[in-house]
């Protein structure tokens, strides 16, 4: 799945993620103890997540809900990846990985574009 945000922006509406077994079907994710984030930015550093809350409400139906902190995680453009970490006692599954693309308004492959679309060199 992509989801796509602006540079610094401090998304509003929550992110959902449908957590799904190998063959696609939906799984109840309250059958586990807890729920971590990992997320990673475009030059594979980890991202904090302290400000993260995650909602499980609808975890019997594979339904996670991320509110986002109140303060940007999206501090620079490029691809980041979200992934939920299961965990069940010692053991834990990883979700499949959630691209988040990040663009800065006006700019397309680090070139910055006027209004009537040239670029500003």
């Amino acid at each position: 799945m992509i989801s796509q945000y602006w540079l610094n922006q401090v998304p509003i509406q929550p992110l959902v993620i449908e957590v799904r077994n190998g063959d696609g079907t939906l799984i109840n994710v309250l059958d586990y103890s807890d729920i971590k984030i990992k997320m990673l930015n475009p030059y594979n550093e980890e991202v904090p997540v302290d400000g993260f809350t995650i909602d499980t409400s609808s975890g019997s139906i594979g339904r996670v809900v991320l509110e986002w902190p109140s303060s940007t995680v999206l501090q620079t453009t490029g691809e980041y990846v979200l992934q939920l970490e299961l965990l069940d006692g010692s053991r834990s599954e990883f979700t499949n990985t959630h691209t988040i693309v990040v663009n800065e308004l006006g700019v397309i492959d680090n070139v910055r574009y006027s209004r009537i679309g040239k670029p500003n060199y």
